[in-house]
């Protein structure tokens, strides 16, 4: 077996081992359907090398169309799956736009033949012009960490070597003729560099798929699973973290406590599962009213409490009524038609030098005077806990 014959198979086997590596990676993770994906990206690129490298007449239909649909279709499968990951938008149309236009390219100058070269480039270009749509897409998770900024990177790469690559080397070798394709400096260099990318972007992806898997872990212990905000443990370690970075700040940051009304009654009247409804239904809307940079979580059964960065007691109170307004509409999943909750609310901005426990305190006593003075309501604290609570 010559040098060319070992390098015809490499990439077939590469890809094919990932294939069955990413399958088996889906078979365990079936809610990620973007590693079926990529597994099926990979299958169709190892097939397409490996009709590539047997198929003896490299100007038949088989090898020149049959490649070049695989080729495509595991292009554009595998920049969906990528993109699918971090939910970016990929323009499939596009994608198959390209696709067709290429097939209909090859089909012209199979019927009329200009020599290989021609076709070369066209398939060359098409893959291209996808990839580069692909790391275009993904330009806008690089901000996500080094795994999106390394899968960005070998997108990028590899639509510049799909551009590039058969312009040098049919500029060094000449043209390639069909007789002497896989004998031709062209197929050498294009094994090889393809080689190092299908490793270099498998390996990504698989670190990517590891990550996001580890992310789901981490999130699963350190979220409540009724509302999807943090437990207090973690809740806690936050706050603290962000109280860290007060001594470096001037900004203002307020915190909400809040508590559902006459919680222990919906569980007594209407059970558990109706409770665990409310819980959730609040802590939804917590979730959905909070800004990036805010801290919020489930301190207790019914408790809430929510860090608001650069805001100050006004914009707490905002925050806190827009809240308490919109769940005394919400409707609770499992309750009468008609029957509506309510929630209280302590809130106090943080004074200079205050701990997290300090301000929590404040709040704490906000929210029993407004549990004490009718439920359904809005109390801030002043910067005395037990005597300076104000409306």
């Amino acid at each position: 077996m010559n040098n060319e014959q070992i390098l015809g198979l490499l990439n077939p086997l590469i890809a094919l081992v990932f294939a069955i590596t990413f399958f088996v990676f889906w078979s365990k993770y079936k809610d990620r359907s973007y590693i079926l994906g990529i597994a099926f990206a990979y299958l169709m690129h190892g097939t397409g090398f490996l009709i590539s490298h047997l198929v003896a007449d490299v100007d038949g239909l088989v090898h020149a169309l049959g490649t070049n649909i695989l080729f495509s279709l595991g292009t554009i499968s595998v920049i969906w799956a990528a993109c699918y990951r971090k939910q970016l938008d990929v323009s499939l149309g596009l994608l198959g736009l390209i696709a067709i236009c290429a097939t209909s390219a090859l089909i012209y100058v199979q019927i009329n033949p200009v020599g290989l070269n021609a076709r070369l480039f066209i398939t060359n270009t098409s893959y291209g012009f996808m990839f580069a749509i692909g790391a275009a897409s993904l330009f806008r998770s690089t901000s996500g960490g080094a795994i999106e900024k390394v899968l960005f990177v070998t997108f990028a790469l590899t639509a510049l070597q799909f551009w590039i690559r058969p312009v040098i080397t049919m500029d060094l070798a000449g043209s390639v003729d069909h007789t002497g394709y896989r004998d031709s400096v062209y197929y050498s260099v294009l094994n090889v560099t393809i080689a190092l990318l299908s490793l270099m972007l498998a390996v990504s992806l698989i670190v990517a798929c590891m990550s996001d898997i580890m992310s789901d872990i981490r999130n699963r212990t350190e979220k409540d699973m009724l509302t999807g905000l943090k437990i207090r443990r973690v809740f806690e370690d936050d706050a603290e973290k962000l109280f860290s970075q007060l001594e470096h700040t001037p900004l203002p940051v307020s915190m909400v406590l809040a508590d559902i009304d006459h919680f222990k009654q919906v569980n007594d009247n209407y059970g558990h599962q109706i409770g665990d409804n409310a819980i959730a239904e609040f802590g939804k809307l917590l979730k959905d009213m909070s800004r990036e940079g805010d801290v919020s979580g489930r301190v207790g059964g019914e408790e809430f409490c929510v860090l608001l960065w650069n805001s100050n007691l006004s914009g707490a109170r905002i925050f806190a009524e827009n809240i308490r307004a919109i769940f005394a509409q919400t409707e609770i999943r499992g309750m009468p038609n008609g029957y509506f909750l309510t929630a209280s609310f302590g809130i106090a901005e943080v004074l200079p030098g205050e701990s997290y426990c300090d301000l929590f305190k404040r709040a704490d006593a906000a929210l029993y005077e407004a549990k004490g003075s009718g439920r359904d309501r809005v109390k801030s604290a002043g910067p005395d806990f037990g005597n300076a609570l104000v409306a």
